[in-house]
């Protein structure tokens, strides 16, 4: 009964059924399960993997290949690479489909950032030409994108989302889950890590999404995805200490200070609350040819916004000070152009911004088409829509005829059942 509350989203009635039987207290297997699938649920992977762990040791003959699936990646969420790759290596000998032989290569491209040896990329490569003789699901191709784009091969990477996109069927892909994003205790988190950097002399404040919505709302967007902070920094040893601050309180994590390389920490780190579920993304800072940056690195590059250099000062919103660019009205019209203080239908940070800087058209281009791959799969046809048109119009992006012609009958398909709701 739990499992199928849990499934259907009904947490409260699951979180009763849990309370009033103890399943949280019981020392079995379908218990440890039940409470991997419900913290899973609400992104607590730290739980999930104490759960799941134990079974693993003491019981894994007796189990199935989703349990393995489900620990393999909550070990990698939380940067734990070392036992991800002991479920994997031991999924690989006991499972001979192509769903753990993409599992391992996914995971060798986490690892190739902490190990980048020449050899390490070798292996990886033939991995991938291995797998591409071998038959799959088109929805398994974006892996064998993501990977090469990790290795630095653009174009490669470009052909096979094209080739996806020739092919793929609306019938084949399945919507993301259901944002379980709750704005009030996520702003709750992120006032908590400013408030404990403050204590350390580290000024720190909203901006991006975060800044928008306490500026127009008083209160963080309910249809926003996490937190965002900014911080003025100046090397990676900055960054390890601020970082450090924060998870001194034990609900806080850091797993990308595990799994991502350096080059990425320098420009974003996402803190993790595990006890309420949520994230705040610290963005950091930098005073390069007479304007600042921040930015998001993708593996191989870096997304960067530009904005004119300023001050911070004190405003009020929501009932609470902050500090803010002392022009935020300026920082938010580079950032969302000066409509910003109306809603809009669709936006999209990563490809609308009018201060993205040209520079950063691969990874731009990295996050498009997988983000158009899901707006297909989540049936959403005005995301479908401002994707293709900002990639043709903004980043001069063509797809081929082939592409073009499949996507044009997705489009007519989306508008059909949107028109049938």
């Amino acid at each position: 009964m739990t499992l199928t509350a849990i499934v259907h989203k009904e947490l409260s009635f699951a979180i009763t059924i849990i309370a009033n039987h103890n399943i949280d207290t019981m020392d079995t297997i379908k218990s440890k399960i039940v409470m991997s699938k419900f913290y899973g649920e609400i992104e607590f992977y730290s739980k999930v993997v104490d759960n799941l762990w134990s079974i693993f040791e003491e019981d894994r003959q007796k189990l199935t290949e989703p349990f393995f699936l489900l620990l393999s990646k909550s070990l990698i969420k939380m940067g734990m690479l070392k036992r991800a790759g002991s479920v994997i290596e031991w999924s690989l000998n006991k499972y001979k489909n192509i769903t753990w032989q993409l599992e391992a290569v996914e995971y060798q491209v986490l690892k190739y950032h902490l190990n980048p040896t020449q050899n390490t990329k070798k292996n990886i490569l033939e991995n991938i030409s291995y797998l591409s003789n071998k038959p799959m699901a088109i929805d398994q191709y974006p892996i064998f994108a993501h990977t090469l784009y990790a290795m630095g091969y653009y174009k490669k990477y470009f052909e096979i989302y094209d080739h996806i996109f020739q092919n793929i069927k609306l019938d084949e892909l399945f919507p993301a889950a259901k944002s379980k994003f709750d704005s009030t205790k996520t702003l709750i988190s992120m006032n908590e890590i400013i408030d404990i950097l403050a204590k350390e002399n580290i000024i720190s404040f909203p901006v991006a999404g975060s800044l928008l919505g306490l500026v127009r709302d008083g209160k963080l967007f309910d249809h926003d995805k996490d937190a965002d902070i900014g911080l003025f920094i100046e090397n990676y040893e900055q960054v390890h200490h601020i970082v450090s601050s924060i998870c001194k309180i034990e609900k806080f994590t850091a797993p990308a200070m595990v799994v991502a390389p350096k080059e990425q920490l320098i420009w974003n780190v996402p803190i993790l609350d595990t006890l309420n579920g949520n994230a705040t993304d610290l963005f950091f800072f930098y005073n390069e040819e007479n304007h600042y940056n921040m930015g998001i690195y993708t593996t191989c590059d870096i997304v960067k916004w530009n904005f004119t250099p300023f001050e911070l000062t004190i405003n009020t919103f929501g009932g609470r000070e902050y500090y803010t660019p002392d022009n935020y009205e300026l920082y938010l019209d580079e950032m969302y152009g000066n409509g910003w203080k109306e809603p809009v239908i669709v936006w999209d940070s990563l490809l609308n911004s009018p201060n993205i800087s040209s520079k950063s058209k691969n990874p731009v281009l990295y996050y498009a088409l997988s983000r158009l791959l899901g707006s297909i799969a989540d049936k959403k046809i005005k995301h479908f829509d401002n994707i293709r048109d900002t990639l043709r119009e903004n980043w001069d992006y063509s797809f081929s005829k082939e592409a073009e012609e499949n996507l044009n009958m997705i489009r007519q398909r989306l508008l059909e059942e949107e028109k049938s709701e």
